[in-house]
C-alpha cells in the first residue's frame, strides 16, 4: 500500500514539473483563460494511467501465449487459488517480466491477494517460467511493490 502512495506522490510531482514546462513555453500572446490546475490535472491523469496503458498494451500483444507460463509460475511459488489477473509488466525478445494477482482462501476464511512477479522465458516448445519473487503477500511475509501497483 505505501508503493501505491509513492506512485501517486511520484505523478503529482510530475504533473507539476510538466504544467511548468508547459507554462514556460506557452505564448505570451495568447489572451485565453488559462488554469493551471486544469493542464496539472490533466498531465496527471496522462502520468498516471501512461504506465497501465503500456502494460495493457503488452499483455495484449504476448498474454495470451504467456498463460500456461503464468500457472506454472504461481504453482512453483506454492501460491493456491485463483488467478485474479496477470499483466506483462517488460517484453524482450526472449524474455517477459509477468506480475499475477491471485485469489487466495485463508486458513481462517478470509481471502488474500498475493503478488507474484514471473520471469518467462521462451524456447523452441514456447514460454516457461524461469524464476518468481513473491512481491506482496501477508501470509508469505512478503511487503513491497511493483511499478505501477497491482493489488
Amino acid at each position: 500500500m505505501l508503493g501505491l502512495f509513492f506512485y501517486i506522490a511520484g505523478c503529482v510531482i510530475a504533473s507539476i514539473i510538466l504544467t511548468f514546462i508547459y507554462s514556460m513555453f506557452r505564448s505570451v500572446q495568447s489572451r485565453d483563460e488559462y488554469k493551471s490546475w486544469r493542464v496539472m490535472a490533466i498531465f496527471f491523469v496522462l502520468v498516471l494511467s501512461a504506465p497501465y496503458g503500456y502494460n495493457e498494451y503488452l499483455t495484449r500483444s504476448a498474454g495470451p501465449d504467456l498463460k500456461e507460463a503464468v500457472l506454472e509460475g504461481l504453482s512453483d511459488a506454492g501460491v493456491n487459488g485463483t488467478l485474479a489477473y496477470y499483466r506483462v509488466v517488460k517484453r524482450t525478445a526472449d524474455s517477459c517480466r509477468i506480475v499475477a494477482v491471485m485469489t487466495e482462501k485463508q486458513d481462517w476464511g478470509g481471502t488474500e491477494r498475493p503478488v507474484v512477479a514471473i520471469t518467462a522465458k521462451k524456447d523452441a516448445k514456447g514460454w516457461h517460467s524461469d524464476s518468481y519473487i513473491v512481491v506482496n503477500s501477508i501470509s508469505r511475509n512478503a511487503d513491497s511493490y511493483t511499478f505501477p501497483p497491482y493489488y
